[in-house]
């Protein structure tokens, strides 16, 4: 077996036992690769295949934390994992991807990913090398934040030790936390910390140094020297390089009209976005860019504010969808209150695209009178203030823990929570890209610009002639979107689960992927099987999704996102959602009910989810 180690570990926090899962054949891996694909495949066998719908909070929830196959091969792009279960915040199929130094240090100890299930009776924490695997007690920890937490761990094990954590927000159930490693690298969305939390699992130490055969070492490197090659060449990638994601996201996003700003209600902010961007970071907090593992690019920002209210040592700083959703969306300009409230979320393990959705929605109801509160537009005492009490869960924060759907059912406001199936939006706006919209709506996990790559293919980043999407697309037009959008989300799905950096991706063309997993794994795919395992997992999740109750009515947009503004870029821009989704059923094989049909399930091989859905 090439690019796997061959076995998983399970915990059972209830009994406090850990053992060893061989996975034996290899096809499952074939056929479901690693990270979020072969999570949906293992959580759909444990539960929904058994006959299981376990609440989200609950004990019998499985929590699965996996990296993908190219972990170990040093390809560039390659050190991310996977963390997924069925969520609280959506109630549906959840999967958060995560950069930094972890992944590939679990697979590292000799495991190729770990199944929690179960509650601790007290908080614990997982340990794992190359010779051990046991749970230990986590009391001493439970209270302290994710900076904390990594800094007591590292110095308990040593030095090359990686942690994964919750932090107060996690252990409070907050419905979007998070969990974090490498200080600041973050498994953000859907809310994988509070069911961490719920299992009273506060953290995951790593450490070890056991290689991974590859198929074909030599090709895996060849493929690697032309990848870093060209990302070393790319004018983007050297933007990230030098301004990060919030110098290229704001500059080229503001231009676009593709900035939500005042919870959705303009992209018209210039001077914000200027005092927010990449380049007035570089003049004032920035210490230097940080990388994960096997990245030639470095596009994290590491700050530090040295006197003032939002003073902070060096640290983790704002990406783009931070400095967007904790800034523009709540007409905050001060780049140091910014970059602290992003330094706050990261520490008590909160998503940031939701924390600061959220507080926006909090701040429109509060203009409109549906809440009393300190919150107001432009006003960063009173968003720092908030997320500490989300964190906490205390007075309005408890609310507001909730997410803005549930927030919006008890105080209304709905048609200003801008969310899908409970997922908040992230920080790109569909009447610039209009392919973003069907994105959104038939995102698995929800609201998403991640599972696919439509924002790349319609912002003309990256174009993928292989697979028939040579471009230029026209960004401002529903025509077309539903075939590109098929193509998109299946490749979306092979990232995913192969857990490699979409940024990165970008420099790959779609036939040096398959051949770089090749290389890896030996599986031997053509481009069309490859793209076959992707609608494959793409499916099974959709299908999670139906089982979980999520249907037709479901893949929607709300009309805040949708309706044309008056002024800037996009003025007049609208996108037509309707025509998308009314040719994207059918080219997906979606019946009335949204549920995928039994012949093209049978098709990818997934017989049984098929009966489940449409009977036997």
């Amino acid at each position: 077996m090439y690019g796997y180690s061959g076995k998983l570990l399970e915990v059972n926090l209830s009994r406090g036992t850990v053992a060893e899962i061989p996975l034996g054949d290899p096809e499952p891996l074939r056929r479901f690769l690693g990270g979020s694909g072969l999570a949906a495949r293992l959580y759909f066998d444990r539960t929904l295949a058994q006959g299981k719908k376990p609440e989200p909070l609950g004990a019998d929830n499985p929590l699965l934390v996996l990296p993908g196959p190219l972990n170990c091969s040093r390809l560039p792009g390659t050190s991310r994992f996977s963390v997924a279960t069925r969520s609280p915040l959506t109630g549906l199929w959840g999967d958060s991807s995560c950069g930094g130094n972890f992944g590939p240090t679990l697979k590292y100890t000799g495991y190729d990913g770990i199944v929690f299930t179960g509650t601790s009776p007290e908080p614990a924490y997982l340990y794992v090398d190359e010779a051990t695997a046991e749970l230990r007690g986590a009391s001493f920890l439970w209270g302290k934040d994710t900076y904390q937490t990594e800094d007591e761990l590292i110095a308990r094990h040593g030095r090359g030790t990686r942690v994964l954590s919750i932090g107060p927000a996690g252990e409070n159930l907050v419905r979007y936390a998070s969990l974090v490693n490498d200080r600041g690298a973050v498994a953000g969305r859907a809310g994988m910390g509070a069911v961490a939390g719920s299992k009273r699992l506060k953290a995951i130490a790593v450490k070890g140094n056991k290689r991974v055969e590859l198929a074909d070492p030599k090709a895996a490197e060849a493929i690697a020297r032309t990848v870093r090659a060209k990302a070393r060449e790319s004018m983007t990638m050297q933007a990230f390089t030098s301004l990060g994601t919030d110098a290229v996201m704001y500059l080229g996003g503001a231009m676009m009209g593709d900035v939500p700003t005042r919870n959705w209600r303009t992209t018209l902010w210039e001077e914000g976005y200027q005092k927010l961007d990449g380049a007035a970071m570089a003049e004032t907090i920035l210490v230097r860019n940080a990388a994960c593992l096997y990245c030639p690019v470095g596009c994290k920002r590491v700050v530090k504010v040295d006197q003032g209210p939002y003073r902070m040592p060096p640290g983790s700083g704002p990406e783009y969808e931070t400095a967007a959703a904790l800034g523009a969306m709540c007409l905050v300009d001060d780049l140091e209150a910014v970059a602290y409230a992003g330094r706050l979320c990261d520490l008590y393990g909160m998503d940031t695209i939701s924390c600061g959705a959220t507080i926006s929605f909090a701040m429109e109801a509060t203009e409109r009178g549906l809440l009393r509160s300190e919150l107001s537009w432009g006003n960063a005492a009173a968003v720092i203030g908030m997320i500490e009490k989300i964190a906490r869960r205390e007075g309005l924060g408890d609310l507001l823990a909730e997410g803005s759907k549930r927030a919006a059912a008890k105080i209304g406001g709905a048609d200003f929570a801008v969310e899908v199936k409970g997922l908040e939006a992230p920080m790109h706006d569909p009447r610039a890209f209009h392919g973003l919209a069907l994105s959104y709506a038939t995102g698995t996990r929800g609201a998403c610009h991640m599972a696919c790559e439509t924002y790349a293919l319609e912002s003309g980043t990256v174009f993928r002639p292989e697979l028939g999407l040579a471009g230029p697309f026209e960004n401002q037009t529903g025509q077309g979107k539903a075939g590109l959008m098929v193509k998109a989300q299946d490749w979306g799905a092979l990232l995913n689960s192969l857990t490699i950096c979409q940024f990165i991706n970008w420099n790959y063309t779609a036939t040096e992927l398959v051949e770089a997993t090749n290389a890896v794994t030996g599986f031997g795919y053509t481009l069309g099987e490859f793209m076959e395992t992707g609608a494959r997992i793409w499916y099974l999740k959709r299908g999670i999704g139906c089982l979980l109750g999520a249907t037709a009515a479901d893949d929607r947009v709300p009309s805040r996102a949708l309706a044309s503004l008056e002024q800037g870029v996009t003025a007049g821009s609208e996108p037509d959602f309707e025509l998308m989704i009314r040719e994207y059923y059918p080219l997906r094989g979606l019946d009335a009910q949204g549920r995928p049909s039994r012949e093209r399930l049978v098709q990818l091989g997934l017989s049984d989810l098929a009966n489940l859905l449409h009977g036997q």
